[in-house]
């Protein structure tokens, strides 16, 4: 089983930066070992330095880069 993140930030600027994700994902990894999950998928913005420094030292690895496309159907 595969758990894919999807928008998991703080919302409130002043709660960013004090290590809270830091304490919460490695609390989260041991749940969902223990649910079965093997795996856990993220992403976010290409240009979003800090996420990508964040994930690198929590032990994620670079699989992919992706490219979304959007079209208005005017």
């Amino acid at each position: 089983m595969i758990l894919k993140l999807r928008r998991r930030y703080l919302r409130e600027t002043n709660f960013r930066r004090q290590g809270i994700s830091r304490q919460l994902l490695p609390a989260s990894e041991q749940w969902l070992r223990q649910k079965g999950c093997t795996q856990i998928d993220s992403d976010m913005q290409l240009n979003n330095t800090i996420s990508y420094h964040f994930h690198i030292r929590m032990g994620f690895k670079e699989a992919a880069q992706l490219i979304a496309f959007i079209k208005d159907l005017d």
